[in-house]
Formats: structure tokens, sequence, C-alpha cells
């Protein structure tokens, strides 16, 4: 199978100087973008029922798979930033079995004279100190109880407010408070409770695991009764999704677990919206 190739301009105000064919082992191309889109065309298989393209680039003396791809036509169109890459072409014979697949070839893209490729900028250092408000979501679901009321609270809202510090881990680690509103069996109650948080955010920080670990007490209605007066320790994961600068959206699952007058487990499943500072 013979392999030839070209470069063609893309969509992307790209221009893209000398065709080429593979002679030798190695084919330089000139680019006036970081990345540009070449041809990659062969001949020789024309019964081949598709073609499998393995593109992989080169760097520091190892070869990294950079492209996978099937087509059933003589070309494939592939977008390359500047660096060095090798590929070949995998015939399928009509029984879709891979036949002998060509030599790899080799080709270098390299950046015009004078034209400097787009560096990718450095991270933002995270921010030693983050305060985080919000508001939720958060029905009450009986797990396991004694004497427990029948159903699920719909009728349920929260606030948060946090405070967090950067560790040297770049684990985020700090004290949330927090305020639940819950309607059960008819009858309103106010929870306030107070815990650990930790956080750890993705690299590009779109997204943060959350860990918590507190404590709750019913300060709402003041009688004695089934629900009232009782402490609640509870624990909770989350995903807290950055939508911009300021704004949270997050989503986890919290379990309680009810002392006192009765002895029951719940779990608060909980979406909220709210701001970081």
């Amino acid at each position: 199978m013979e392999i030839k190739y070209s470069a063609q301009a893309s969509l992307y105000n790209l221009q893209l100087v000398l065709i080429l064919f593979f002679i030798g082992t190695i084919a330089p191309l000139c680019a006036q973008e970081s990345h540009s889109t070449h041809r990659f065309a062969w001949t020789g298989g024309d019964n081949a029922l598709r073609y499998e393209v393995i593109f992989e680039q080169i760097k520091d003396g190892s070869n990294t798979a950079y492209l996978r791809e099937f087509t059933t036509d003589h070309f494939i169109d592939v977008s390359l930033p500047v660096g060095s890459y090798r590929f070949c072409v995998i015939p399928y014979d009509f029984l879709n079995k891979p036949s002998v697949p060509s030599e790899w070839r080799y080709i270098e893209v390299i950046p015009l004279p004078g034209f400097e490729p787009e560096q990718e900028a450095d991270p933002e250092p995270l921010k030693p100190f983050l305060f985080n408000i919000g508001i939720a979501w958060s029905p009450l679901i009986p797990i396991y109880a004694q004497n427990q009321f029948e159903g699920i609270s719909f009728v349920s809202a929260a606030a948060r407010l946090g405070a967090v510090f950067l560790l040297p881990s770049n684990i985020y680690m700090g004290l949330e408070l927090k305020s639940v509103f819950d309607l059960i069996d008819g009858q309103f109650f106010i929870t306030a409770g107070a815990g650990l948080l930790a956080l750890k955010w993705t690299e590009n920080e779109k997204i943060a695991f959350v860990c918590r670990f507190g404590a709750s007490y019913q300060i709402l209605p003041l009688e004695d009764g089934d629900y009232s007066n009782n402490f609640m320790p509870d624990f909770g994961v989350s995903l807290r999704l950055r939508m911009n600068n300021r704004l949270l959206l997050e989503s986890g699952f919290d379990f309680l677990h009810i002392f006192r007058d009765i002895s029951a487990g719940y779990m608060r499943p909980w979406v909220s919206f709210g701001a970081q500072f």
C-alpha cells in the first residue's frame, strides 16, 4: 500500500505551505497556527471494507497514542499541533479482519519562521481562602427508625454557609454552618448544625469533590415529642460545579442519625445553588 500526504488549509484562517509526498522517512510541514488540519491519503487496498488509521505522537523518545479512527475513504483529515508524529494504515478485508498494515510514516509539524506557537497559559494559583453561601432543596427520606413517620418529607429547604482555607496538599478544609426547614406529618421543624468541610478541586477548577462531617440539633418546635429536641450527627458527600467565577451548583446526599426520643436513620439527597467568594 502506498501512502501519500498533503496539507490543506482549514476553515480557521490557516495558511499552510509545501505539499509533500512521502519520499523519505520524515516529511516536514510548516504551519502558521498551533493546530493545523492535514489530509493523509493512500492508494492500494481497493477491495478493503474499511481502513484503520493510527496516529502516534513522538515526544521525549516515546510514542504516545494520539488518534485511532476508521474510515471507508482513501484519506483522512487530521488536526495536528506542532510536534513529531508517525502513522500507519491497516486495511480490513470483506470479513472485517485486519490485513497487513502499512509501514510507519513519520512527519513533523513545525511553525513558520518568526511564528511562535501558542503557549498554554499557566493555571492560576488556588485562592488561599474561599467563602460560599447557598440554598438547597433537601427532602428527608427515612431509612430505619423506631416510631418513624410514614413517607418522605418533600417540603424541605436548607441554607448553607461555609469558609475554607487552603492546605499545602491543595485541599481546602474549613467549617460549614447550616439550617434546615422540614414539614413532617403536618408539623414544621427547624434544625441548626455545624461541621467540618473538606474540598478538592479538579485541575481545571470546574468540579470539586466535597466531604462533610458534623452534627445538628433541632431548635424548633420547643415542645417535647417524637421529633423534637433531637441531636443528629451527620456526614455527607457531594459534587460542586463552578458555573462561572462566582456561581455554584452542587448536588449530594447526607446521612443523619437521630438520638434521644427515637433512634432513627435518614437520608437527605439535595441540590444547592449558591455563590463563592
